[in-house]
């Protein structure tokens, strides 16, 4: 992994697949089920960080808009900053 800064697994049916982003790309990866998604972005932000954002979104015959259910930096420690949306609190 030397020249990529993000690196992302998956599993279903078959053996594992890895997929790779670079700081300019970022890395995105998606599971859903019929009616929604969990997405979830891993991105460096332009002030060096390394940064994550995990969304609920429709899929398919879903309906609804975006839920952002967490968002923050890779690597935090639990004093560094990190957003639990309101539909959580």
């Amino acid at each position: 992994m030397a020249k990529y800064q993000f690196a992302a697994t998956m599993q279903g049916r078959g053996n594992e697949v890895e997929r790779y982003g670079t700081k300019a790309s970022g890395v995105i990866t998606q599971a859903a089920g019929w009616r929604g998604c969990i997405k979830t972005r891993v991105y460096h932000d332009d002030k060096g960080r390394d940064r994550f954002v995990v969304t609920m979104e429709p899929w398919m015959n879903g309906d609804g808009g975006i839920t952002v259910l967490a968002e923050g930096i890779l690597n935090a420690t639990i004093t560094d900053p990190f957003i639990v949306p309101a539909v959580f609190a």
